[in-house]
């Protein structure tokens, strides 16, 4: 286990700790994608132990060629197929245009998860800074935590939190501190206060909402502008600690 005001690597594992909520944040057994906070359980058994509160700190994935591919199957002049990533070899005949054209990109897919490995290999071991952009990687599910496009059932202000295979760049979260002793550039330490901030949806900070992860959306920069509220900050209440991180196995 770390030890308390070391360095957070890429690589790590770390538990997020939700103070004003006094829980871990948990990914669920890898059946479901949901994420929720308990807040007795886990205080009571060693964090090392838990595979369901660990999550690796990788850094930020790449996903145009996989965009592409979701693009391409969504297109307007096939809809009528209702294509998906699982059916499409099946429903097109292989000397389609568009048949060749879908395992083209995910040849480019499969190249693309292929050098997102190797990057991965490439900065374990490296210090985390405030102003990275990572991705969370839960250790039992493999499942990233990407933010949905879905209301929060129980925050009217916020969008679902949840558990995606491979992710998508839902999954960027921006390292900040949370306490003025750190700046943008300086190394995370074990167990300071941070947001994640998303880095698809602007004005946006990861937090614990009726003891589920949502990400809140604030009023837009125009909103604020135009109130003479400056730029948006997180709440007191979004921030959270790198907890008992353990390295990876």
């Amino acid at each position: 286990t770390m030890a308390e005001g070391s360095d957070v690597r890429f690589g790590e594992v770390v538990c997020l700790w939700a103070p004003d909520d006094a829980g871990y944040v948990v990914g669920d057994d890898g059946i479901t994608e949901r994420m929720f906070l308990d807040a007795e359980e886990y205080q009571s058994c060693p964090v090392h132990m838990l595979q369901s509160c660990c999550f690796i700190i990788v850094q930020k994935f790449q996903y145009s060629a996989a965009k592409a591919f979701a693009k391409r199957l969504r297109s307007e002049e096939f809809s009528a197929l209702k294509l998906t990533a699982h059916n499409w070899r099946s429903v097109l005949d292989h000397t389609e245009y568009l048949y060749k054209e879908l395992a083209s990109d995910e040849r480019k897919m499969a190249d693309e998860r292929e050098t997102n490995e190797m990057e991965l290999r490439r900065k374990s071991g490296y210090s985390v800074v405030y102003g990275s952009v990572v991705q969370l990687k839960h250790r039992q599910s493999g499942r990233f935590v990407t933010q949905s496009k879905n209301r929060a059932e129980h925050d009217p202000l916020g969008m679902d939190v949840t558990l995606v295979q491979d992710g998508g760049e839902g999954s960027w979260w921006r390292v900040m501190p949370a306490e003025k002793v750190r700046t943008e550039g300086e190394k995370v330490q074990q167990g300071d206060k941070i947001y994640f901030a998303s880095v698809k949806f602007k004005n946006s900070f990861l937090y614990v909402s009726s003891r589920s992860p949502v990400v809140v959306n604030h009023r837009s920069e125009e909103e604020l502008a135009e109130a003479g509220l400056g730029a948006p900050e997180p709440d007191k209440h979004m921030y959270m600690r790198l907890h008992d991180s353990v390295r990876a196995r």
